[in-house]
């Protein structure tokens, strides 16, 4: 796997972004400031020439000589974001009944 020069601290930290991790998730789990992080996105974006962490994301996808690794990395991104979708939905879901619960209650004390 071709990495433009990438350490393996970078790599990782690009990899985490690539899962959806925050840079407050990433430094906790990594045992380092939120700082430190930033940092370390700072000089992968300055060094595959990336104007953000999804444009850095793409570089380095396209980096990978390997086709299955494409694949692979492709479908992992994938289900990460079904993910991500579904925890979205579920939680707006929960939201959603706890509002209308809410207001059944509100209703009920209403009119007695």
């Amino acid at each position: 796997m071709r990495t433009h020069t990438l350490t393996k601290t970078e790599e990782q930290i690009l990899q985490n972004t690539m899962q959806g991790f925050s840079n407050k998730e990433i430094a906790s789990t990594r045992f380092r400031s939120v700082n430190t992080v930033i940092t370390h996105c700072k000089r992968i974006k300055s060094k595959l020439n990336a104007k953000n962490m999804s444009h850095a994301i793409l570089i380095y996808l396209g980096s990978i000589d390997n086709p299955k690794q494409i694949v692979q990395a492709l479908m992992f991104l994938v289900i990460q974001s079904f993910i991500i979708f579904s925890e979205n939905d579920f939680e707006m879901r929960r939201v959603n009944k706890i509002k209308t619960f809410r207001a059944r209650t509100t209703n009920v004390r209403k009119s007695n």
